[in-house]
């Protein structure tokens, strides 16, 4: 997935979400959806909310892991954000449809 650019564009991609640091694909989800980020960055912590500021779930992350994939099936559909920290103080968010 990193080539200079990060994440570069692909034809015949899942429609997704992105950020500098961040991807969130497919986006819309039914099933599945999977959060990548720059492994370099260090993720440590993913909180998901919905729209209204709920907290959805926390998930640990592992360390030198660069992905995660989210079962989403079960999830009422709706707008969730992700925010997704990192071991240097930074964060981002992202949005998934489900």
């Amino acid at each position: 997935c990193t080539n200079g650019l990060y994440f570069k564009p692909k034809m015949n991609v899942l429609p997704s979400f992105q950020t500098e640091k961040l991807l969130i694909a497919p986006n819309p989800a039914k099933e599945m959806a999977k959060v990548i980020w720059k492994n370099e960055a260090m993720a440590n912590v993913l909180r998901i909310y919905r729209i209204d500021g709920s907290l959805v779930r926390t998930i640990p992350l592992m360390e030198n892991n660069s992905f995660i994939e989210l079962n989403v099936s079960l999830w009422p559909k709706g707008i969730y954000l992700l925010y997704l920290s990192f071991k240097d103080g930074t964060f981002e968010t992202g949005r998934l449809v489900r």
